[in-house]
């Protein structure tokens, strides 16, 4: 059953984490200097637009950073940003893009719940486990059981009434429907609710 629920739930936190990853690697660049030089050296207009100019206590919202994408790639000349500009572009922006990288995104969680499951066969059934492998799996595990306790302290924020299974199950359905609206061609603005 986890392999199943799992990797829903962790596509429905990935939809929103590649986005914030993606911006504050850039605000760390444009907020970085050496040797009193900017990392990434942008027109103010662009990076108030951005919100990448440290403004406090101003509230961040992604879509509006996602809605100004164009913009960045017009005042950027490195072409590894140029490339994460594009894939975060497409990601967003491109329902056949975004349905192809989900689904791989969701058969890859699913294939690593299942080798985490071996894995744990082979300690507890054959006392046996390959040095190699055990730390990468690991991290993987610390990464997910993370995920997961994040959903239940965030579901329970939202409503502490509410169980486990509801939680899990809100956020599986969420990232179904979503799923099922890329796969049918339909629109979709990952920041609206979704019905």
């Amino acid at each position: 059953m986890i392999r199943e629920i799992f990797p829903y739930v962790e596509v429905n936190n990935y939809i929103y984490q590649i986005g914030w990853d993606f911006y504050n690697y850039l605000f760390h660049l444009y907020n970085s200097k050496q040797n009193d030089k900017r990392l990434l050296e942008l027109p103010k207009e662009v990076a108030k637009k951005c919100m990448l100019e440290p403004v406090y206590p101003k509230r961040i919202y992604l879509k509006d950073f996602l809605d100004n994408l164009g913009l960045l790639e017009k005042s950027i000349n490195q072409k590894i940003i140029l490339e994460k500009i594009s894939f975060i572009s497409k990601f967003y922006f491109d329902i056949s893009f975004a349905k192809k990288h989900l689904l791989e995104k969701i058969e890859d969680l699913k294939n690593d719940i299942l080798l985490i499951y071996r894995l744990r066969n082979k300690i507890v059934h054959k006392a046996h486990y390959d040095n190699n492998i055990l730390p990468y799996y690991i991290q993987k595990i610390e990464k997910y059981s993370s995920t997961l306790l994040q959903e239940l302290l965030s579901g329970y924020k939202q409503n502490n009434k509410i169980t486990q299974e509801e939680i899990f199950s809100k956020r599986y359905i969420h990232s179904k429907i979503i799923i099922s609206k890329l796969e049918n061609g339909v629109s979709i603005d990952f920041f609206e609710k979704v019905n």
